[in-house]
C-alpha cells in the first residue's frame, strides 16, 4: 500500500512541475525533482527508485534527471501521468 500510495504522489507531482518546465535540461530536472522531495519529506533515494520504476522499469542506474531529459517532455509526462490510476 506504501509504495502505491507514494507512486501515485510522487508521479502525480513530478508531472505536475515538470509540465511548468520551459528549460529541459538536466540541471532544471534535477532541482525540480530535488525540491519535490523536500516538499513531500521522502528521501531523494525513494524519489529516485519510484520515478526510475515510473519512467523506465530500471533497477539503479542511470541517473533519473538524465532519463527524464533523454525520454523528453511529451513520453515523461504520458508515463507519470499513467501511474496516478494506479490503486
Amino acid at each position: 500500500m506504501y509504495l502505491t500510495d507514494s507512486l501515485v504522489k510522487v508521479s502525480t507531482e513530478t508531472a505536475n512541475r515538470l509540465e511548468t518546465l520551459t528549460d529541459w535540461e538536466t540541471e532544471q530536472i534535477s532541482q525540480t525533482v530535488k525540491q519535490l522531495g523536500d516538499d513531500l519529506k521522502l528521501p531523494a533515494k525513494v524519489v529516485m527508485q519510484i520515478l526510475r520504476y515510473a519512467l523506465a522499469g530500471l533497477e539503479p542506474g542511470v541517473g533519473v534527471p538524465v532519463i527524464i531529459q533523454i525520454l523528453g517532455k511529451t513520453k515523461v509526462l504520458s508515463r507519470l501521468k499513467a501511474c496516478q490510476s494506479v490503486k
